[in-house]
């Protein structure tokens, strides 16, 4: 899953410039020294965050205590929150009330999170040795999040799969299992076009393919 967002800490101009060129976007209000109590989530057209008030200072909006994190998708402001140690938003604006339903599944932004420090600890082995000396032998602690969960249609999955006729359509080769419930080939229905980045719902947007190729489409 890739991100994508940008930071406005003292540039006053370019803020302003991002939120006039991104009516759809979102704004994350945070305080300029981070903590997870305090991430206010708008969207990029609300005035408290676009029209300077009465009698407020210079460079109030990307100074003074306050940065603002911006993006088109509030899932990239979740990986730039986790950073700080929060998993949500902790309030969202009262006056341009943005849209909490856009908020894509946060499993999937806890997975990139995870990856990406893998990845780090890969490259340093002495660290990664520290870290799993103290993995401590029991069960992980978890937290609930909300999630944006698509109302898909079952005749698009099985349009695709009768389509394919238990092979691949990426790679051409056959199914690599079947299914123990029904014996039927194992494939799985991936989005050509995400949901999550307007794509629809229907035989034309999806293939069947194969759960390597769909790993790999996700992130090859």
């Amino acid at each position: 899953m890739s991100s994508s967002f940008e930071e406005f800490i003292h540039r006053e101009a370019d803020y302003l410039a991002w939120v006039a060129g991104h009516p759809e976007g979102f704004v994350l209000n945070a305080d300029s020294k981070p903590r997870a109590a305090y991430m206010l989530l708008h969207t990029a057209t609300c005035r408290t965050v676009t029209q300077y008030q009465k009698n407020a200072c210079k460079d109030a909006f990307t100074g003074h205590g306050y940065i603002k994190i911006c993006s088109n998708e509030p899932s990239s402001l979740l990986v730039w929150m986790a950073r700080y140690g929060a998993n949500n938003f902790s309030s969202l604006c009262s006056k341009c009330k943005p849209d909490a339903s856009s908020i894509v599944d946060q499993v999937a932004v806890q997975e990139a999170l995870l990856d990406a420090e893998a990845r780090k600890l890969m490259a340093a082995p002495a660290k990664l040795q520290q870290q799993l000396a103290d993995i401590p032998r029991e069960p992980p602690s978890f937290y609930y999040a909300q999630t944006k969960v698509f109302k898909r249609s079952p005749a698009v999955v099985a349009a695709v799969l009768l389509r394919a006729q238990g092979a691949c359509e990426k790679c051409r080769a056959s199914a690599p299992f079947l299914r123990a419930a029904n014996n039927e080939p194992y494939l799985e229905v991936h989005h050509k076009v995400r949901l999550t980045d307007g794509g629809i719902d229907h035989p034309d947007n999806a293939l069947a393919v194969c759960p390597n190729c769909h790993r790999e489409a996700h992130f090859g």
